[in-house]
């Protein structure tokens, strides 16, 4: 059509919502801008346009590329939506409200509107009201996973304590002498402060089950929050014995022994404050517990999963892993919120985490710069610190694994995102050992999956179960809590796909191999100005499993293919904090806040 009119409008519009669909924005954006110099009145060119300058984080031409296709077509839901996210995206969350609904007044029916009003609204605290526009999106679409993975967050930060009371007294009618159910009516009196009935639930459950590690734990809880910290931490300890690895009773112990020997210097310090660190999902406290360690002799320090210690700790600095500062908020208003991250990439959520709280640890001026552009912008400010997470693989610390390699074998780690869509994990299927291995046989391959992969496709932890118990050489790291970090040390290569490993990796600087699902234009998470996708060749990217045993083969071979890529993607990164001191850093940055 171009060739026989190359200033044909539909035709030139219609390439560029090709090329914005292959992730081509400036291609897009040039082809868009020919077509509206043709035709200045074509409404969905307008629309697309700020699409494509929202993608690229030209927010305020998007704005305006909205705002044209509403004078020309004020009855446009979807642009009224867009623009609510541009609007957002700029901090203007009562205007970006208004937007959502008025899409919502065109078209009722419109999930994605409901989910972005629920987005906005939880970004101004408002936990019951986003909880409400959650549901009503999943009531529209059921299988819509970001309402559903947002409404399950929100859900934890809503008091619901009365109805969790209602139900363990009428299971108690039903099984008076069921363990469980009264270390939940515990845990549940405890959440509604009442710690004499929630102590004598609790030693109840330990009458019924004396070796239950959690009522254990949970006793310890109440002992705490009597200032009996001898009697709580022998009831931690016990829980410990029962087992060793529970990632919680850890960080009640050190929160207890912390805190007692702070006690006794409290005199002798300036400007202490009090500095909670909220574990909202098991695997961060392997983030957070450096953070921990770092700040305990110099403030006031708790780690803790639970909302209820956070409130009664009453912390003047909440330090957070994850998105979740504004629903905490909402319970501890005073409080200044430092995000430090679990990851290293966008996955379309990681400027949603910056926005809402008031500082954010980045590991580059280059970072600062995307997430400015990206609407990522903290409330109050950035902190160039590093990434904590890696703080013992930039320091080159022993980090022992369960198992060894032997001497005559390589490692090869594969370790998938958990996103459908992104994953590599249903390309691979039942074949993955067999496409890891090709035709070698000296290799010992691991299998580590995202913490929430579990939770989210047991089908492919059964997979790689399967594998694992057919293959002496073939190891699946099963717990959701295990650190990452000594694996990827161990490793020889990394096999991954859009997962924060493959930047973690870099600190060890050995060979890449990146699998691309050809399903990643479906999911949510799928963000293409993101590194995970703006970074592919950081190792060599494969479109085809089939082509993976080569690709293995070179890697293995030549330990320093791809070295120049990945030399320049750390220094892009990283910079010069690559000391293995981000704890250090965001602690001294938290000491200098005003008192």
């Amino acid at each position: 059509i171009l060739k026989a009119d190359p200033k044909q409008p539909v035709a030139l519009h219609l390439l560029g919502v090709i090329a914005h669909q292959a992730g081509k924005n400036d291609v897009a954006v040039n082809l868009i801008m020919k077509a509206l110099a043709i035709a200045p009145d074509y409404v969905e060119a307008h629309y697309n346009l700020g699409v494509a300058l929202q993608e690229q984080g030209r927010l305020e031409d998007a704005v305006a590329a909205y705002h044209r296709a509403l004078e020309l077509k004020p009855d446009y839901a979807e642009a009224h939506n867009n623009l609510g996210v541009a609007l957002q995206e700029q901090g203007r969350l009562e205007d970006a409200m208004a937007s959502f609904r008025h899409a919502l007044d065109l078209k009722p029916d419109n999930h994605v509107a409901h989910y972005n009003l629920g987005v906005a609204l939880e970004e101004l605290a408002h936990v019951d009201e986003a909880v409400t526009q959650y549901r009503q999106a999943l009531t529209i679409k059921p299988d819509y996973a970001s309402a559903r993975n947002n409404l399950v967050l929100a859900r934890k930060y809503q008091d619901g304590s009365k109805d969790a009371a209602a139900r363990c007294h009428q299971a108690l009618a039903e099984n008076p002498y069921d363990a469980k159910t009264h270390l939940n009516m515990g845990i549940t009196l405890w959440e509604q402060s009442k710690v004499e009935d929630a102590m004598a639930a609790l030693c109840e459950s330990l009458r019924i089950e004396p070796d239950s590690a959690s009522a254990h734990y949970y006793l310890g809880l109440m002992h705490k929050t009597q200032g009996k910290h001898g009697e709580a931490l022998a009831c931690i300890r016990k829980s410990l014995e029962l087992d060793s690895g529970d990632i919680y009773a850890l960080a009640a112990e050190a929160s207890i022994l912390a805190q007692n020997a702070h006690s006794k210097q409290r005199y002798r310090r300036k400007n202490v404050k009090r500095v909670a660190l909220h574990m909202n999902q098991r695997y961060h406290y392997r983030i957070l517990r450096p953070v921990f360690d770092a700040l305990r002799d110099r403030h006031v320090s708790l780690l803790t999963p639970h909302l209820k210690e956070l409130v009664d700790f009453d912390p003047d600095v909440i330090i957070v892993a994850e998105s979740h500062a504004s629903l905490l908020r909402a319970w501890l208003p005073r409080a200044l919120f430092v995000w430090v991250r679990h990851g290293l990439i966008s996955k379309n959520a990681t400027c949603f985490a910056a926005r809402v709280s008031d500082f954010a640890c980045m590991t580059s001026e280059a970072s600062c710069d995307w997430y400015i552009q990206h609407g990522g912008r903290p409330r109050r400010g950035f902190w160039i610190t590093g990434y904590v997470q890696m703080d013992p693989l930039f320091r080159n610390d022993p980090l022992p694994i369960t198992y060894t390699s032997p001497a005559d074998q390589k490692t090869v780690l594969y370790a998938p995102t958990w996103s459908q869509g992104l994953s590599s994990a249903p390309m691979f299927g039942e074949r993955l050992v067999e496409l890891i291995r090709g035709g070698r046989r000296d290799l010992s391959i691991i299998i580590k999956p995202h913490p929430v992969t579990g939770e989210h496709h047991p089908e492919w932890m059964a997979t790689w179960r399967a594998l694992a118990e057919a293959d002496a050489d073939v190891h699946l790291v099963e717990d959701p809590a295990t650190d990452v970090m000594p694996y990827l040390k161990a490793a020889d290569l990394l096999i991954s796909d859009a997962s924060s490993v493959v930047f973690q990796y870099l600190a060890v600087d050995r060979p890449i191999i990146l699998i691309t699902n050809p399903e990643r234009h479906t999911s949510f998470q799928f963000d293409p100005m993101g590194i995970e996708w703006r970074w592919r060749d950081v190792g060599e990217e494969l479109h085809d499993v089939e082509d993976l045993p080569a690709a293995v083969e070179r890697a293995i071979d030549d330990p320093r293919l791809g070295a120049e890529r990945r030399a320049y993607y750390t220094r892009q990164l990283f910079g010069d904090l690559t000391d293995g001191h981000a704890a250090d850093r965001i602690v001294e940055k938290i000491s200098e806040l005003d008192p």
